[in-house]
């Protein structure tokens, strides 16, 4: 499921991209799609978190855990600012596409235990 969130989030973002040269009405649809495919994500995220720790860890882990889900809401935004203070906004699009294929091809070594 990660791998299709995130394969079809970097897939909306690319289209996009094009879209945005080419045919510029139909790049926010494409966008939006991006979006739904980025939602994906957020089902099946706190799975792996829930599953390797054991009851009586998490609440020591949740700090950690916590920490981890407000960078990663902050990390995006800060590299989206620095990317469009010297690029247009689809070398944005397509320098997260690139992030994104990334987590797909990571999501896919993720322990089956863990899925």
């Amino acid at each position: 499921m990660l791998i299709a969130g995130y394969g079809s989030a970097a897939i909306g973002l690319v289209a996009t991209t094009i879209a945005a040269w080419w045919m510029l009405a139909i790049a926010p649809v494409l966008l939006v799609g991006a979006a739904f495919g980025a939602s994906i994500i957020d089902g099946p995220g706190n799975i792996p978190f829930l599953r390797a720790t054991r009851p009586h860890e998490r609440p020591a882990m949740a700090g950690i855990y916590i920490t981890y889900r407000d960078v990663s809401q902050f990390v995006p935004v800060a590299v989206f600012s620095l990317i469009l203070t010297v690029a247009e906004l689809t070398t944005a699009f397509l320098a997260f596409a690139a992030v994104l294929f990334g987590a797909a091809w990571l999501s896919r070594l993720i322990h089956p235990r863990l899925r």
